[in-house]
């Protein structure tokens, strides 16, 4: 089951209409549709919303891991890839009573998580290769291939590339965002 399946299921499963969904989300029912129907990515904030006004986890949007197992090929990750030129691959076989959760992070040029949103937890990072900007309130860090990061998550915040070419970090948060 692809992204926009699996909202359209776990909305009927909710019985709400894609004009409520999209009225509590804070879109447009037609972006809601698009979506839906694999016709648009969503932006993180976006799928926020949608998760927030269905009582869901962003997590709730990726398919369920019904093996049993402890090993996640590659590939067979799960993926959210959003409107904001991010893809998001989970690395654990599942977010189900985990503490923690794993991402291998895509940012395409001038992708940007924005704008700044906090949470609980805490997040840390690896840059595997390419140049992130970490936004923290008002203060500004650039990190590059092979630095890590660690701030917390109820900090205002939003991370950017800011290089020429992919951004690619191994993400952790705890407790999972998605």
């Amino acid at each position: 089951m692809n992204l926009g399946e699996r909202l359209r299921f776990l909305r009927k499963m909710r019985k709400m209409t894609l004009e409520e969904v999209a009225t509590r989300a804070k879109i447009t029912k037609s972006l809601l549709s698009q979506i839906e129907n694999n016709k648009a990515n969503p932006s993180l904030k976006s799928l926020m919303g949608i998760a927030g006004a269905m009582d869901v986890t962003i997590g709730s949007f990726f398919e369920e891991d019904t093996s049993g197992g402890h090993v996640v090929r590659s590939g067979e990750r799960k993926l959210i890839r959003t409107g904001d030129g991010i893809s998001y691959y989970l690395l654990t076989p599942s977010l189900r009573n985990t503490p923690v959760e794993f991402l291998y992070c895509v940012y395409e040029p001038g992708a940007s998580s924005g704008p700044l949103h906090s949470h609980q937890g805490v997040e840390s990072g690896i840059v595997l290769s390419g140049r992130l900007k970490i936004v923290l309130e008002e203060t500004a860090f650039i990190v590059e291939e092979g630095d890590s990061f660690t701030f917390e998550s109820d900090q205002p915040h939003y991370a950017e590339n800011c290089g020429e070419g992919r951004t690619i970090i191994i993400w952790v948060n705890t407790p999972p965002t998605f």
